[in-house]
């Protein structure tokens, strides 16, 4: 995954939901849902359409 000015992608190996929550950081909504596992890595792509949606610039 990766946010709109970013360099790197997000490797999705390891705790996903630990670097997930990191990554997203400045979405507290986003963060919560996936602290809840309303998202996993397996939908990891909704994941960036909710950010784009509702946190993005």
């Amino acid at each position: 995954m990766f946010k709109k000015n970013d360099e790197f992608t997000l490797a999705l190996t390891g705790n996903f939901r630990r670097k997930a929550k990191e990554y997203f950081s400045d979405c507290e909504v986003l963060v919560e849902k996936i602290g809840r596992r309303e998202f996993r890595k397996s939908n990891a792509k909704d994941i960036v359409y909710y950010y784009v949606d509702y946190c993005g610039e």
